[in-house]
């Protein structure tokens, strides 16, 4: 009798533990990949926000210019593409 009780505690637990996994990660319904997009509102002029973000993407990654795909320094954009690995550790 105790078995079947810790047999039917340890179900009800391992469904009580379970987890949505479409709500914790953020996947972009057209590629079925993983997106993180996020907008900001700052104060300050486009072409100093534009260096700023220049000068972030030189100290921060090795190769930059492998990282951006649109440098356009008229409108201000800055486009890039990157990818890292995810470790799972159980």
């Amino acid at each position: 009798m105790k078995g079947i009780k810790l047999i039917f505690l340890m179900i009800t637990g391992f469904h009580a533990l379970s987890q949505d996994i479409d709500q914790l990660i953020p996947v972009d319904p057209e590629t079925d990949k993983i997106k993180f997009q996020v907008v900001v509102d700052e104060s300050g002029s486009k072409s100093d926000l534009f260096k700023k973000c220049v000068y972030w993407l030189n100290g921060f990654y090795k190769d930059p210019s492998r990282i951006t795909t649109i440098r356009d320094e008229p409108s201000g954009k800055i486009a890039g593409r990157h990818q890292f690995r995810i470790y799972y550790q159980d």
